[in-house]
């Protein structure tokens, strides 16, 4: 009997848990140090493929019409971060600096119904003259919950852009490809891939290692009163 007890109130704690939101907060730095290493791999053109995923959305349009699945996944203001001592302590580093720093809200669901956020980092290329709009860093982050809390991260890191030299190469048939910068005839692109999972528990701190990058995640709940906990 008194197995039985513990068993329901287990059940009541943890369908407790579910039912509340969670603050997921993620940093994402470049190590500049990083050397060369087997993480740290060349490949031609097209990236692997990540998992279908989501777009955050922004806090300012979660109450426009949006659909409940897109609403689910709500992008928090600033003022809400905790990581921000985390932020700048890399920022002043000699040896990283900090690329992604994000924050969000999302329902506690389990591996069937949990949705992949997509993050990228786009910037500038220096040769224009090939690249445009370079996608320096792409990948997705899901925040699962069951028994126990986890975290599934795949993340794309491109390190450096290089031409390969062809005898059959020009300019014309060396411009990107609007929906895939990287996907370039006769470019390959020496990037890093992240891909791992990782039981976490709540308001701790995990980080996703890499020679060439990482990750600092915390994961909150919140109350109803939109506490964090």
């Amino acid at each position: 009997m008194k197995k039985l007890v513990l068993f329901l109130f287990s059940a009541l704690l943890l369908a407790k848990v579910q039912a509340s939101d969670y603050q997921v907060e993620s940093i994402i730095f470049e190590n500049l140090n990083a050397g060369t290493d087997n993480e740290i791999w060349r490949i031609e053109g097209v990236l692997p493929s990540l998992p279908e995923s989501i777009e955050l959305i922004s806090d300012a349009k979660s109450d426009e019409a949006l659909g409940e699945k897109d609403r689910q996944y709500i992008e928090q203001p600033r003022a809400e971060y905790k990581l921000t001592a985390v932020y700048d302590a890399l920022r002043v580093s000699s040896k990283y600096e900090p690329l992604v720093h994000v924050a969000w809200k999302q329902p506690a669901l389990d591996y069937s119904d949990a949705e992949f956020v997509r993050l990228t980092l786009v910037e500038q290329s220096p040769d224009a003259e090939y690249f445009s709009d370079l996608k320096k860093l792409d990948g997705v982050i899901r925040i699962r919950s069951a028994y126990f809390l986890h975290a599934d991260v795949h993340l794309l890191y491109l390190l450096e852009p290089l031409p390969v030299e062809s005898e059959n190469s020009n300019q014309s048939d060396t411009q990107p490809d609007a929906q895939n910068p990287l996907a370039v005839p006769e470019y390959n692109a020496i990037y890093a891939e992240l891909k791992d999972t990782m039981r976490l528990k709540l308001n701790e701190l995990y980080y996703f290692d890499h020679p060439g990058f990482g990750l600092i995640i915390r994961v909150s709940r919140i109350d109803e009163n939109s506490d964090l906990l």
